[in-house]
């Protein structure tokens, strides 16, 4: 569950949301954020609603909060994601979780700052 909260705090910091804001963007009572990364187990139906306010591919929630994914909804990488995890030895499923999570999640959007003008007035 720790991986779970700590993609969720990484992703809401890349978007720039606090977890009230995500919550009501996923259509989630205002506080069900805040409950999940105190230690609560999000519920499937959760997981659905906050992964495309996040940015993250079908199933990737439920598969860090120990839920099974429907593989009617999943796609191709979270398919792979499956079968990489059914394959790891028990020892090695957060190392395969991590590089899922690098491998599979959108690159956050950089805005560079404006530029100043480095023109100076003219004065005639």
């Amino acid at each position: 569950m720790d991986q779970l909260r700590a993609t969720i705090r990484e992703r809401l910091a890349a978007l720039g949301l606090s977890a009230r804001q995500a919550s009501i963007r996923a259509g989630l009572s205002h506080n069900t954020l805040r409950v999940i990364l105190a230690g609560a187990r999000p519920t499937p139906e959760s997981c659905d609603a906050l992964e495309p306010v996040l940015g993250l591919s079908t199933g990737t929630l439920r598969l860090l909060a120990g839920w099974p994914v429907d593989e009617r909804r999943t796609d191709p990488d979270i398919e792979y994601a499956i079968q990489l995890l059914r394959l790891a030895r028990p020892e090695h499923r957060q190392a395969v979780i991590g590089f899922l999570l690098v491998s599979l999640t959108p690159p956050a959007k950089v805005h560079a700052p404006a530029r100043r003008s480095s023109q100076t007035a003219v004065t005639a």
